[in-house]
């Protein structure tokens, strides 16, 4: 027998800038940190997760993510 998914079409809901910051304005001093991060680069939660202090230049500015899927690191 064999089995059969059926895909549903829907467009993704992706909340409201308005409401993100809501959530960082209501969020711990450790989450704003977090959530800002991830909102201001679009890193994934794994990402943020994994990154180390070594990865972060304070002098240029620039965040290097090694990337959850193994990819090559992204700079922002």
């Amino acid at each position: 027998m064999k089995v059969y998914y059926r895909r549903d079409h829907r467009i993704p809901r992706v909340p409201l800038e308005e409401n993100i910051d809501m959530l960082i304005a209501h969020a711990s001093k450790k989450y704003v940190l977090i959530y800002s991060i991830i909102k201001e680069c679009g890193l994934r939660p794994v990402e943020v997760a994994s990154s180390t202090l070594n990865e972060i230049d304070l002098e240029k500015g620039v965040l290097s993510i090694a990337t959850a899927k193994h990819g090559s690191p992204r700079e922002h």
